[in-house]
């Protein structure tokens, strides 16, 4: 396993921070999916004993994916349930649950990407 040194790893944050703050909306939905998908691969490759801060920080992002939704669009709304959904099913730390919501988390993923190419 390949460890960072500490001035490398500064600089991989701040160019991670300058991606993350100069992106535009579509673009930061795309990544929070991408980092969702991140943490549940993480995590299914990971001891069950050591998952939890991974499904956590999993769940974090479907939190801020729920809330950078338009609630009074019909398309947002079962999106935030498809968010809250895969939400609970990280709750129960089981593996089928975890790889379907990873499925979920990842076709939307692509989804949105697809979206944010064409416009």
């Amino acid at each position: 396993m390949h460890v960072m040194k500490p001035a490398h790893r500064d600089t991989a944050q701040y160019y991670l921070r300058m991606q993350i703050e100069t992106a535009s909306h579509p673009r930061l939905v795309c990544m929070l999916h991408e980092q969702c998908c991140l943490q549940l691969r993480q995590a299914l490759g990971t001891d069950p004993a050591l998952r939890r801060p991974l499904l956590d920080r999993a769940q974090n992002m479907l939190i801020l994916l729920q809330r950078s939704l338009k609630p009074a669009d019909a398309i947002a709304k079962g999106l935030f349930h498809l968010y809250d959904y895969c939400y609970c099913l990280l709750e129960h730390e089981s593996t089928a649950e975890m790889i379907h919501a990873r499925g979920i988390i990842d076709t939307l993923r692509r989804t949105f990407d697809q979206l944010r190419r064409r416009s």
